[in-house]
């Protein structure tokens, strides 16, 4: 459940930038994205249009999924994935395939879109 919570703060903070960059445009963020370098390593996040977001990780051998949603608000991100917290983080890059986020641990994690 850690490796699915760490993911969770991934999600959350996939799709925020800071407050001196542009708002996001969600349809960046639109499509499937994997963590390179970072935790939990291999996880993919899909986001859709409407707000819908997927994440599949592989926690002890056992592969586990969970959906949720995401709203972005200006440059900033609210992910709520079933049963868990809602969480927030920055993004400090974001390409039309890499995106480079900040968890609220300060912690950097690179995704590249599949």
């Amino acid at each position: 459940m850690r490796t699915m919570a760490t993911a969770l703060v991934v999600v959350a903070a996939a799709v925020m930038l800071p407050s001196a960059r542009a708002a996001v445009d969600a349809k960046d963020l639109v499509g499937t994205w994997t963590i390179v370098k970072g935790d939990p390593k291999g996880a993919v996040i899909a986001f859709d249009n409407e707000g819908k977001v997927k994440v599949s990780v592989e926690e002890n051998g056992k592969k586990v999924e969970t959906d949720g949603t995401y709203k972005l608000d200006g440059d900033k991100l609210t992910v709520t994935l079933k049963d868990t917290p809602a969480e927030t983080a920055t993004v400090k890059e974001l390409t039309k395939d890499k995106l480079l986020i900040v968890d609220k641990d300060k912690m950097e994690i690179e995704l590249k879109k599949k």
